[in-house]
């Protein structure tokens, strides 16, 4: 865990795909651990598409 960074994790819990949004201010990159994936930060948002039952974990630096 680098010092400044920030984690977060999103869960769908429901049977259907959802595209989720949460706050995280700043202009930071963010990687999806565990997936291989990187996504930018607009506007103070994350956005990502979670699959029924997924867990994503998400690491802001």
């Amino acid at each position: 865990m680098g010092e400044g960074d920030t984690y977060l994790i999103a869960t769908n819990a429901g049977a259907a795909e959802v595209t989720a949004t949460l706050p995280l201010p700043g202009e930071r990159t963010v990687e999806v651990l565990f997936g291989g994936r990187t996504l930018p930060i607009s506007e103070g948002r994350l956005t990502d598409t979670l699959a029924p039952l997924a867990v994503h974990v998400y690491r802001a630096r």
